[in-house]
């Protein structure tokens, strides 16, 4: 049995990748310790109480054992998000250096204080460190205009994450070309492998056979089952562009598309304003729902006629994504509108997938009529999403790689 520590600030939520991959990896048995905030990043609320001056709490989630931290609330992109990542990666490094030494330990990055924490603990208790990559830092800051690729804080953070690559014992990209990205910096390719996200299947199918919905979200779904139903879940931010979809919606309804109907499921920073631009259009029939537990996606999934993945590409996704969203759409086997440039290859054989440049609301217009005239011909689409994600993004099959690796990487330290 192996005595696994997974290391990820955001996998509080129950679809997290990190909870999935925990729980395969316990049912091999493991003894898995998945350290994440209470603070729920999405709804922006704490979802715990601590006494005074408490900061860690231990939960049972099934047969994960679960370490929540106690983090700082933040409601924008501020000093406090700063802070708030500061402070789990440091109570993480304070928890773990009084406590047993485990096995491995695997740090799911989204920003560096986690990995370095990480690899900080690995270091002083002598065990192999994983570092799993989930988007590159800081290209993407780069790309979005947040920091200046000539800056000092560019400069500092390109140095973290060569350290950070040339000192874990093995590297897990989540991305679909990260492999060579990572190569391109002059790290040992022995040690960089690609796992994607992917999707519990037998549960994904559970919750849309119960088709279990809010009242209230039932009821509006129930009035609107006559048209044209547009779908997008998850986070409501600048790089998803949703301000696309909703320039595009108007322009429909500008040239006669009365039958059409948009939800939006989620929460993000550029939600109230995407609000605020909805009511300054007049637009009636898009619909934000907010954010919602994972249960309800699959049957929200099931009621659309065209699913809304990602509306913008950008020169940090050459290297690919791998949307959680994108393998919940292709399992209910429903078209797919998504802008990509490198993933073309990868999906070339998923019939679901219409492939688009990206921030042109015309251009996503365009593709959403004609969805929309095969859709009410009854035209046969011939699609095979379904099957695509259950050949290479079963959840427990990719576990099972996963654990391969980490039984790799411990063999190796014993040496």
């Amino acid at each position: 049995m192996k005595n696994i520590w997974i290391v990820n600030h955001y996998a509080i939520d129950e679809s997290n990748r990190s909870q999935k991959i925990s729980r395969v990896l316990s049912s091999l048995g493991n003894k898995v310790n998945l350290f994440c905030s209470s603070y729920d990043h999405f709804k922006r609320f704490e979802k715990e109480k601590y006494k005074w001056m408490v900061w860690f709490k231990k939960v049972k989630k099934g047969s994960i054992n679960c370490i929540l931290i106690k983090t700082p609330p933040y409601k924008k992109n501020s000093f406090m998000r700063i802070l708030n990542h500061f402070m789990f990666g440091f109570l993480f490094l304070i928890f773990g250096l009084f406590k047993e030494t485990p096995d491995v330990v695997i740090g799911s990055i989204q920003h560096f204080f986690t990995g370095m924490a990480c690899l900080c603990i690995s270091k002083i208790k002598k065990v192999p460190f994983i570092l799993e990559v989930r988007d590159f830092w800081p290209k993407t800051l780069i790309d979005l205009k947040a920091i200046n690729e000539k800056g000092i804080i560019s400069k500092i953070l390109k140095w973290v994450e060569l350290l950070l690559y040339n000192k874990a014992d093995a590297i897990i990209s989540v991305l679909t070309h990260g492999v060579k990205y990572i190569q391109s910096l002059g790290i040992d390719s022995n040690k960089v492998y690609h796992i994607p996200n992917g999707i519990d299947i037998n549960y994904f199918d559970e919750m849309r056979q119960k088709g279990d919905l809010p009242y209230s979200i039932k009821e509006l779904f129930d009035k609107q089952k006559d048209k044209f139903i547009i779908v997008y879940t998850g986070a409501i931010g600048i790089p998803n562009r949703l301000d696309c979809l909703i320039d595009s919606i108007y322009y429909l309804n500008r040239m006669g598309h009365d039958n059409i109907c948009c939800f939006i499921v989620g929460d993000g920073m550029q939600k109230e304003i995407l609000e605020e631009k909805t009511n300054i259009l007049n637009l009636k029939n898009v619909y934000f729902l907010g954010y919602l537990p994972y249960k309800y996606i699959p049957p929200i999934l099931d009621k659309a006629n065209v699913l809304i993945g990602k509306l913008e590409f950008r020169e940090a996704n050459l290297y690919g994504t791998s949307l959680n969203k994108l393998f919940d759409y292709l399992a209910v086997n429903k078209p797919i509108i998504y802008a990509s440039k490198a993933e073309i290859e990868t999906f070339r054989t998923v019939r679901n997938i219409s492939f688009i440049q990206g921030g042109d609301h015309k251009e996503l217009s365009g593709i959403i009529e004609m969805l929309k005239e095969k859709f009410y011909q009854k035209e046969s689409m011939d699609l095979n999403g379904r099957d695509y994600v259950e050949k290479f993004h079963d959840i427990n099959k990719l576990s099972i790689e996963y654990d391969k690796i980490i039984e790799k990487v411990i063999k190796k330290n014993w040496l």
